[in-house]
């Protein structure tokens, strides 16, 4: 997944206020009294467009950014969402360029939940997430300030509902195989939805899931401080835990970091690296059946750690120089 984090602050502060390039409406202003002399970023965003795209008078809503290596452009081209992504060379080749099957309006209506609407304008277009898939793609744009996802599949598109809350929808992110994860909904790469969640996974900032392992659309395996456990993000429960016992003793403020060496059947193997607070460092590694199913209680682990480790396959130990 392509996170097309492009986002001119500027640009979008100047959008906001109500200036675009989607219509010709006069705004009440005062008087200039000092002329400007360094062009405006509509004026660079005119320039850089005849540059690279040449007669752009097809484009509305138009959006621009550059980046070190490449350029960013994007607008609704002959009513349809699009962008494109050029090199900043001399030859200028273009290395990305999508377009809605689609139309899209500059008047759309958001819903504000409960069977009312609020209607939008729209003065400008940005992509945030370009995924590429088996059939086709899932792109986010931030249209007018709302987010909206379009599947693409064989010839075919589905969208999200535009939303007044932007919680209610987001962006797009990678989940398991070509799926993703759209504010609480697993959607298929179709565009179908999967389930709802009734826990939301976390993120990092390029759109990838932060501290779990998928093991299916419904589950993933979680690794936190002396615990391993399978959780079901559609039931919003653990499904099973067990306390991870190492075979030395380990301070509690030791720091514990684990890699995940073999995953190829149910029984995955697992590194763990133990930093001691005198900078002294040790390491275990684990197997474990992750198919396996434990009742989990916290306040009893204790208790049960020589039940619940018994599916631990093995363990070996190394000093760290």
């Amino acid at each position: 997944m392509k996170i097309l984090r492009l986002l001119a602050t500027s640009l979008l502060v100047a959008l906001s206020m109500g200036v675009s390039s989607c219509g010709d409406d006069a705004l009440d202003s005062e008087p200039i009294t000092t002329l400007p002399t360094e062009p405006s970023i509509f004026e660079k965003m005119d320039k850089a467009f005849a540059e690279y795209i040449g007669d752009y008078s097809n484009i509305t809503c138009r959006y621009y950014q550059e980046g070190e290596s490449s350029i960013l452009f994007a607008g609704l081209k002959n009513q349809h969402l699009w962008f494109a992504e050029y090199e900043k060379t001399e030859a200028k080749g273009i290395k990305l360029e999508w377009i809605d099957i689609e139309k899209t309006d500059t008047i759309q209506q958001l819903y504000k939940g409960y069977g009312e609407y609020e209607t939008l304008y729209v003065k400008y277009v940005t992509p945030l997430v370009h995924k590429e898939t088996s059939t086709g793609n899932i792109v986010t744009f931030n249209i007018g300030g709302r987010f909206q996802t379009i599947f693409t599949s064989n010839h075919k598109t589905k969208r999200t509902q535009l939303q007044y809350d932007n919680t209610k929808n987001g962006i797009a992110r990678s989940w398991y195989k070509e799926s993703v994860f759209i504010a609480d909904c697993c959607y298929s790469h179709e565009g179908d939805t999967i389930y709802i969640a009734k826990s939301r996974p976390n993120f990092d900032g390029y759109g990838n899931p932060v501290g779990i392992t998928l093991v299916s659309y419904e589950e993933g395996i979680e690794l936190s401080g002396q615990y391993i456990n399978k959780r079901s993000f559609k039931e919003g429960k653990v499904v099973w835990g067990t306390y991870i016992l190492p075979p030395f003793d380990i301070a509690s403020d030791a720091k514990r970091s684990y890699t995940l060496l073999d995953r190829t059947t149910n029984i995955w193997a697992y590194k763990c690296e133990v930093t001691f607070y005198d900078g002294t460092k040790k390491d275990f590694t684990f197997k474990i059946n992750i198919g396996k199913f434990y009742q989990f209680n916290l306040s009893s682990c204790i208790r049960q750690q020589n039940s619940l480790t018994a599916q631990f396959v093995s363990f070996s130990l190394s000093n760290l120089a």
